[in-house]
């Protein structure tokens, strides 16, 4: 499943045009060696094997202490399980009316935990809309232009963050009356890169602090805070930097040139936080390329640890008790559900 991220992303914004950003203050945060901890290895449930009715292709998933969310990439139903036995508890579907029908060749993507319960983006990519744990819809937040949505991140006042496909905005504080901002990737970058390269997995952080964006194919992690200031800490893994490539364009008589994704290593996968640590699922290129999970500590970018899981996967979700693993069993999804134990230091074989 790791394998095939890229070129979904890749498909959907390596057309767009660039804006460079001046960098910010980045997080003093050396890459080390990984370690690891004994990872969680008991399976509580499981779902998506013979019997089991998941969507075919899970756009993301999102979990509290009672319901884990995943959304339907291509209908942009929303799916609550019961977070302690996987059994089904509702399905929210989005209108379906004209206006919420996407025109692109991908819907727009995103689910992020919030404090009614989740908010989601419709997948026309005009709005997010904020459903509470019985799955009824309590708000939304309209945007100002249809968007191709990469994720998004709850914030409080009824705001978010946005991950866009526009080259001069890829990340956008929207919601909460005011008109939509840009928050610039807090990287120092000479050669300039289109929205693609500032794509990632982004985790909403403990009460107001803010979000976490781990990028997909970049070399670490931003810190947003709720106003839009970031600033940026680098993965344990170094990872090589994206190539891309001017291609012209031609759009009527107009005529321009497009920067593309011409290569690059995945990086994150998927990411989650809980308290003061940040998980990442890691692709790389090591041998445990796709099981890993490496944690930081979100408020000082300090590196703190590694899970090796037995099996791949590609996203993630995290509670006080559980890790939840979306994975793949002969090309169809599949959750698992890990009871979290007590971390013990043990050196990599």
């Amino acid at each position: 499943m790791t394998a095939r991220i890229l070129p979904r992303v890749a498909a959907a914004a390596c057309t767009a045009l660039l804006v460079c950003r001046p960098p910010e203050a980045a997080i003093e945060a050396p890459p080390s060696p990984r370690w690891f901890d004994v990872a969680p290895n008991s399976v509580v449930w499981s779902a998506g094997r013979a019997g089991d009715s998941l969507p075919s292709d899970i756009g993301a998933i999102a979990a509290d202490d009672s319901l884990v969310y995943i959304l339907d990439r291509w209908h942009g139903d929303v799916l609550a399980l019961d977070a302690r036995s996987g059994r089904r508890r509702w399905r929210w579907r989005p209108s379906t009316g004209n206006d919420a029908r996407p025109d692109a060749a991908a819907p727009a993507s995103g689910l992020s935990t919030s404090a009614p319960g989740v908010l989601v983006a419709r997948p026309d990519g005009r709005a997010l809309i904020e459903l509470d744990r019985r799955g009824r819809a309590m708000r939304t937040i309209v945007l100002d232009r249809r968007e191709f949505l990469f994720g998004i991140c709850a914030l409080p006042d009824r705001r978010a963050l946005v991950a866009t496909a526009r080259s001069a905005a890829a990340w956008l504080l929207v919601g909460g009356g005011a008109p939509p901002r840009a928050v610039p990737p807090p990287w120092p970058d000479s050669m300039a890169r289109p929205a693609v390269g500032w794509q990632g997995a982004p985790a909403p952080l403990p009460g107001d602090a803010g979000c976490a964006i781990a990028l997909s194919v970049g070399a670490g992690f931003a810190v947003i805070a709720p106003h839009g200031a970031a600033r940026a800490a680098p993965y344990v893994e170094p990872v090589a930097p994206a190539r891309f490539v001017d291609r012209p364009v031609h759009q009527g008589a107009r005529n321009g040139v497009a920067r593309k994704l011409d290569g690059a290593t995945i990086a994150a996968t998927g990411a989650a936080v809980h308290g003061d640590t940040l998980f990442v699922a890691f692709g790389g290129t090591s041998a445990d390329r796709g099981r890993l999970v490496d944690r930081y500590l979100w408020r000082s970018g300090r590196y703190a640890g590694s899970w090796r899981l037995a099996s791949a996967g590609a996203r993630i979700a995290i509670t006080r008790e559980r890790l939840y693993v979306l994975g793949d069993a002969d090309g169809q999804p599949t959750i698992a559900a890990y009871r979290r134990r007590m971390l013990a230091r043990v050196p990599r074989p």
